[in-house]
């Protein structure tokens, strides 16, 4: 990706779930997401929570999927600038 980049982080609680994973990247990649990051919790972590970081080129395109995924049941946070 060239220049500026948006992302926004989709959790759910653990245990991690590849089909589930496979769900959320698949309607992020309707509006042009790439995962580049996934994060399990570390023992002890009172959230529990699995973290899927997606990017995508542009804040349109970052906002529109977090609204599907939000509408979808999905708690998203984001999009937020991923800088240069």
């Amino acid at each position: 990706m060239v220049g500026m980049s948006y992302m926004i982080e989709v959790f759910y609680r653990e245990p991690s779930d590849p089909s589930l994973d496979a769900d959320i990247l698949a309607t992020a990649k309707q509006f042009g997401g790439e995962q580049t990051f996934k994060e399990e919790p570390k023992p002890g972590d009172i959230s529990r929570a699995v973290c899927l970081t997606i990017e995508f080129d542009d804040i349109e395109s970052a906002e529109a999927a977090t609204l599907t995924l939000q509408n979808l049941g999905r708690h998203v946070e984001g999009p937020m600038d991923y800088g240069e």
